[in-house]
């Protein structure tokens, strides 16, 4: 809850030293296209508003060179080709099989199938989590000391906003029918409370809205 919070705050005010959890208008990630025998990388934008969390996602970047920053430091790190993360273009072989830093995918010498999985493993740190509930949900935080319980209103990954527990989503009743940009920094924090939730004390329960009267 205090990460999320802080989070909003600076979303919010905008303070002039904290440009990290400031909102960012366009999500750059990479989308893995598995649809062809040999798999590929392509470098996508999405406006936030439109943007939803894919298995088939990796990553988010806060521009076009910064995921190509990224991908150069993959294809270094794992031999991968830089043909199939869209860096070089062309028919012929790749730049890097001459320094030895490719494994030959793009003239026959590396399988198909082993290439795939070595750029799916190269990948796999930054992949996207679905969102695994259905629609909108109430996470209830409870206080160490047992005395407080704050509930967080989410859905697809996009944090409505929190009130403390028994309030009958006071004050958000309008929001928690709107379209909210999706914001990399909630989901973030949100997919690692998610993930360890019976060590922060929390309980998701399926959120129905109730406005009263």
């Amino acid at each position: 809850g205090a990460l999320l919070l802080e989070a909003k705050l600076v979303k919010n005010y905008l303070p002039i030293y904290n440009r990290r959890l400031r909102r960012c208008k366009n999500i750059f990630y990479l989308y893995l296209d598995d649809s062809k025998p040999l798999w590929s990388v392509k470098i996508v934008s999405k406006a936030s508003e439109k943007f939803t969390t894919c298995d088939n996602f990796y990553g988010f970047f806060k521009s076009r060179n910064d995921a190509k920053a990224y991908l150069l430091e993959v294809a270094k790190q794992f031999l991968i080709c830089p043909k199939s993360l869209g860096l070089e273009r062309g028919c012929q072989p790749c730049f890097n099989i001459q320094l030895k830093r490719c494994l030959g995918v793009c003239c026959g010498k590396e399988p198909y199938d082993s290439f795939n999985q070595r750029l799916l493993m190269s990948l796999k740190d930054g992949q996207h989590s679905p969102w695994s509930y259905n629609g909108l949900v109430a996470i209830e935080e409870l206080s160490q000391d047992g005395l407080r319980k704050d509930v967080h209103y989410v859905n697809q990954w996009r944090y409505l906003g929190s009130e403390l527990a028994g309030t009958c989503q006071n004050g958000y009743g309008d929001r928690l029918t709107q379209d909210v940009p999706f914001d990399r920094d909630y989901y973030t924090i949100l997919k690692r409370f998610l993930r360890y939730q019976d060590d922060y004390q929390l309980t998701i329960k399926q959120a129905f809205l109730d406005f009263g009267g």
